[in-house]
């Protein structure tokens, strides 16, 4: 409370958070939405779990730091993307506390999510759609108008061109490609999407198109990793299975 005050005193005063509170801020935000390194860089018996990970109130204090950002100030692409890869890495491992308490228990919520099976499911999609959320606000924000494609630094198109709307000739965001392999990297996507839009009627077509966008032109580059392009697919291949596109949109997929 303290800090959104801040935050609001700054804003109205000079139209945006000062440089000196941004910084000071950042390395808590960060630590809050962020993974435990060490584990991803050595396997180990014992996992040595993030505070973030293990304490819902303090993740939670992350994401909602995320947004006063956001709405405060504006934000560079370079922070957009570390934020954005942070809170979905960040989410896969608190996933993965959940998944592995599960497996003590003797649930398996690896398989088919089916809510009758598994009372941490409804926990994952909530983990899974706040962190979605999150990058949503950090992305949908620096969207590109006109009938331009957006590019990222690595080439690939972010940008769904659509046929047949005069209103909204481009359909997807600024997802870069870094952020976009961790969306793609959090277990039960098609049926985070699939929450967010059902349950909790929130308009998720302008990441929709920006997954597969981004999907179809990695599948065309030879410099993105086989094991990547094939992970993008079976996603893809998910969220046709089981939400309904526009025709546009599931041609697009199949391809």
């Amino acid at each position: 409370a303290i800090l959104a005050e801040t935050f609001n005193i700054q804003h109205s005063a000079n139209g945006s958070i000062q440089e000196a509170t941004l910084r000071s801020v950042l390395p808590f935000i960060l630590s809050a939405v962020e993974p435990n390194s060490t584990n991803s860089r050595k396997k180990k018996k014992k996992q040595n779990w993030s505070l973030g990970a293990i304490c819902p109130e303090w993740r939670a204090f992350g994401q909602v730091m995320i947004s006063l950002l956001v709405d405060k100030c504006e934000l560079n692409s370079e922070l957009c993307e570390g934020l954005s890869i942070g809170v979905l890495r960040g989410a896969k491992e608190s996933i993965e506390i959940i998944q592995s308490a599960d497996r003590e228990s003797g649930v398996d919520i690896d398989g088919d999510m089916d809510m009758e099976t598994s009372a941490s499911v409804e926990a994952v999609l909530d983990l899974s759609s706040d962190a979605i959320l999150s990058v949503m606000s950090l992305v949908l924000g620096n969207q590109i108008d006109g009938q331009e494609k957006g590019k990222d630094d690595f080439g690939i198109v972010s940008q769904l061109v659509m046929i047949n709307s005069k209103d909204v000739p481009i359909l997807g965001c600024n997802l870069s490609y870094p952020a976009f392999k961790s969306l793609m990297k959090l277990p039960h996507l098609a049926a985070t999407l699939g929450y967010l839009s059902e349950e909790r009627e929130i308009d998720i077509s302008t990441l929709i198109g920006c997954v597969i966008a981004m999907t179809i032109d990695s599948c065309k580059r030879q410099k993105v990793k086989r094991k990547d392009r094939l992970q993008y697919i079976r996603v893809l291949s998910d969220m046709v299975r089981n939400h309904k596109f526009n025709n546009y949109t599931t041609q697009c997929s199949k391809k």
